[in-house]
């Protein structure tokens, strides 16, 4: 999307009562790959919010444990991951989709954010966007591009089941 087609966000306009900072968003993607779509689509979700008056910072989950596997006190996941979560006031979510679901980075990442702070839920309240990367592989783009086809000249052009 091009910045002419965007406007900038008009605080005042939003009356926005409680709030002395804009909007913090937390950017998570689910893919360590050197070239990944879903880090590309994360990067420009954070041009757009912040294009829309956010405050963004992305993730680099390159380093973090396995949950079960380092303590929470690690460098990565106390001082960046758990940081980043209390800061933000929502998050958006961008994973590849891999055999139906999201990736396990990304699951990691998910699993190593506090369930509790004290007595408070750091996701409550928080708005949350989930984003999925999806490209198909050649073959089943060629299963998909063919198969509707087969199916509707089946049922019309070939032998009616009795």
């Amino acid at each position: 999307m091009q910045d002419q087609h965007l406007r900038t966000t008009d605080v005042d306009a939003l009356g926005l009562l409680h709030s002395t900072h804009k909007p913090r968003i937390l950017i998570l993607y689910g893919s360590l790959r050197e070239v990944s779509y879903s880090r590309l689509l994360a990067f420009e979700v954070c041009r757009l919010l912040e294009r829309l008056g956010c405050e963004v910072r992305i993730f680099n989950s390159k380093g973090l444990p396995l949950p079960d596997e380092a303590p929470i006190s690690r460098s990565k996941v106390q001082k960046e991951l758990r940081k980043f979560s209390q800061w933000s006031e929502g998050r958006v979510w961008v994973s590849p989709e891999r055999r139906g679901a999201m990736t396990g980075i990304m699951k990691s990442q998910i699993d190593w954010l506090p369930l509790s702070v004290g007595s408070v839920r750091p996701t409550r309240g928080k708005t949350l966007a989930v984003m999925e990367v999806f490209l198909p592989s050649r073959q089943r783009a060629r299963s998909a591009r063919h198969s509707p086809a087969r199916c509707e000249r089946r049922r019309l052009w070939g032998p009616q089941p009795h």
